[in-house]
């Protein structure tokens, strides 16, 4: 007897039988004629489940082991793809906007959403036991990075500082068409306002939270310093022998730069770089460099670090106003105090003492 065939028309299985080949329900089976292809064609169809037709995807359990774990909806929501960054930053108390709602409710919530909306960035917010604010992006990094500059606008109080910077200097800081300018922007998270051609000032104005400006400060000076001399040079030197080579109340350095006749651009403890850039006369830039790596060998090899769990409420008092405790234990006892980032997780204060 020849075997039924499974067809399937429009997405639904239904089973053909050869002719001659049907069984009927009490019969032999081997007759041909017109009563038996109509009792044929009148059988129903199988019955079919969802399951059957629509079977489950393979990874299906594995996304509902996943959602068991504690720990699961945390993890898939940083689990993005290659083209997508996460980025974590905190706004501490002391920093933030006064929005007169409590945390979770009405505004704060609604600014989030319309940023999100407006970035295509995910935002997650939550507050720490010291009220500080810490955002959790997720995106691609033009979405994250202008999520960033509107949240910090939004939730942290901003400041201005104005620049004079010459004015043969600020079309290489505004770049083709702005575009160096846009990038320095979007990567400090700053407003920059460069006077246009026609107006006779040299002052730039920088607009956004207190780190923002002194990153966006930092590496302005370091494109106006290397253009203003004949010659510069950048050397490499880990961030955290940086004190010893500005001095306490920067004093080492403005004597080495009334010295040698040069600028010296050493990034502010909230930028995250081991660059210092020398600019000036050849001779002057040549001194200023031998006389920075001498200290720098002498310190490398006669520091000894030790750290210390400080809590994070607490920094506050170890930095002082604009710095000025940790630039007296400096002064006083030679020792630099290194303080971690905002965003930092962990509250250790690491201590670098000269032998």
């Amino acid at each position: 007897m020849q075997q039924p065939e499974e067809m399937v028309v429009g997405g639904l299985a239904s089973t053909v039988y050869e002719e001659g080949s049907f069984d009927g329900a009490g019969g032999s089976g081997g007759g041909v004629g017109g009563p038996m292809m109509m009792q044929q064609q009148q059988q129903p169809p199988p019955v079919r489940t969802y399951d059957d037709l629509f079977p489950a995807l393979p990874d299906a359990s594995l996304a509902r082991t996943a959602n068991r774990n504690p720990m699961g909806a945390w993890v898939n929501k940083m689990r993005v793809g290659s083209s997508k960054i996460t980025h974590v930053f905190r706004v501490p108390f002391a920093e933030r906007k006064v929005d007169g709602q409590r945390f979770g409710e009405g505004e704060p919530n609604h600014i989030c959403a319309d940023i999100m909306r407006k970035t295509g960035a995910h935002i997650e917010i939550s507050q720490g036991k010291d009220q500080s604010i810490t955002f959790l992006v997720t995106g691609i990094t033009t979405e994250v990075s202008e999520a960033r500059k509107r949240i910090l606008q939004r939730f942290q109080t901003q400041a201005n500082k104005q620049l004079s910077i010459p004015k043969e200097h600020h079309r290489w800081i505004l770049g083709k068409k702005g575009a160096r300018l846009r990038e320095l922007e979007k990567t400090t998270a700053t407003n920059i306002s460069v006077p246009s051609m026609e107006d006779p000032s040299d002052i730039i104005t920088i607009s956004g939270t207190k780190e923002c400006i002194e990153r966006a400060e930092h590496e302005i000076r370091v494109l106006s310093d290397e253009q203003s001399k004949k010659a510069s040079e950048r050397l490499t030197i880990p961030k955290h022998f940086h004190p010893f080579i500005v001095g306490a109340f920067s004093s080492n350095v403005n004597a080495l730069m009334e010295e040698t006749k040069t600028k010296i651009n050493v990034p502010p403890p909230s930028v995250m770089k081991d660059e210092i850039v020398i600019a000036g006369e050849k001779d002057g830039v040549a001194a200023a460099k031998a006389k920075i790596e001498e200290i720098y060998k002498r310190m490398e090899k006669k520091t000894e670090t030790v750290s210390v769990e400080v809590p994070k409420c607490q920094h506050k008092y170890v930095i002082g106003p604009k710095g000025a405790t940790i630039a007296e234990i400096l002064q006083t006892t030679g020792v630099s105090v290194e303080m971690p980032q905002s965003d930092s997780a962990t509250g250790n204060v690491f201590f670098l003492n000269f032998r």
